[in-house]
């Protein structure tokens, strides 16, 4: 079994989880994520959640003012991520295909 067929496989069910988490404001990995880019990252910075999963913390980080750029190889993930109503926030969802090698780094306030 590939990885890639793994996750894609436990999107749903993890992306669901996660949204209990947020909807329960139990969510302490992506309040440390938050907290970690408001304390590093000039307010509405470009950001880049590489490997996002089902882009919950980028949506987050999405919702505090700044710009995400979710970056994942799992289509499943992807699709869990491209599920969310994210309104005008200022977030993309596109899929790796080569590990990262084209990823513009500069062009990121924070990773």
């Amino acid at each position: 079994m590939s990885p890639d067929s793994l996750f894609d496989r436990s999107a749903r069910d993890f992306a669901g989880m996660t949204d209990a988490a947020i909807a329960r404001k139990e969510y302490k990995r992506g309040e440390l994520f938050v907290r970690a880019v408001l304390d590093t990252v000039p307010y509405a910075g470009d950001m880049l959640d590489y490997g996002c999963g089902p882009g919950r913390l980028a949506r987050l980080i999405a919702l505090e003012g700044y710009h995400v750029h979710g970056l994942d190889p799992s289509a499943g993930m992807l699709a869990e991520a491209r599920r969310q109503d994210i309104g005008r926030l200022e977030l993309v969802f596109e899929q790796l295909h080569d590990g990262g090698e084209t990823i513009a780094t500069a062009r990121y306030d924070g990773i």
